[in-house]
């Protein structure tokens, strides 16, 4: 588990085949969300 300190999962909701263009802004919001809680 060293090399995944940082690993957060989320629920992104249903998707049919590209999940990137079914739930696009939860995405981007769950990345911003875990990008300010890592630390560097």
């Amino acid at each position: 588990m060293k090399n995944l300190s940082n690993l957060t999962t989320a629920n992104i909701g249903v998707g049919i085949h590209y999940l990137q263009e079914d739930n696009p802004h939860t995405i981007g919001l769950e990345i911003a969300k875990w990008y300010e809680t890592i630390s560097m």
